[in-house]
């Protein structure tokens, strides 16, 4: 799969996360911890500001979490890639979306 599917890929798993956050808040917590944890490591220097950024938004409420998210820039598709979203689901539901996005499209593999 090319770049421009995986971003593509990574916008629409974004979409369908920020409407599960719009109907529970309180998923936000669970992404403050991750980011939190990530700080924390100091594994991914270069990823910092972006993580900080991730930080401001939860900070802010779902409202700002669901436009960085979902922002159409060039700068939206980097903070896609270390985005803290990935809790908010199951590894098998990430999958069964993978799965059904592929399908949708007809790409054989990521």
């Amino acid at each position: 799969m090319n770049h421009s599917k995986i971003d593509s890929l990574s916008f629409a798993m974004h979409l369908h996360l920020a409407t599960r956050l719009s109907k529970n808040p309180l998923l936000l917590a669970d992404m403050k911890k991750c980011v939190d944890t990530w700080l924390k490591s100091e594994k991914c220097p270069g990823s910092t500001g972006y993580l900080q950024q991730w930080l401001d938004a939860i900070e802010k409420g779902p409202e700002a979490v669901i436009s960085l998210a979902t922002e159409t820039s060039e700068q939206g598709q980097v903070l896609r890639s270390c985005s803290p979203f990935g809790v908010i689901w199951t590894p098998k539901e990430r999958w069964e979306f993978i799965r059904q996005w592929r399908e949708d499209r007809g790409c054989k593999k990521i």
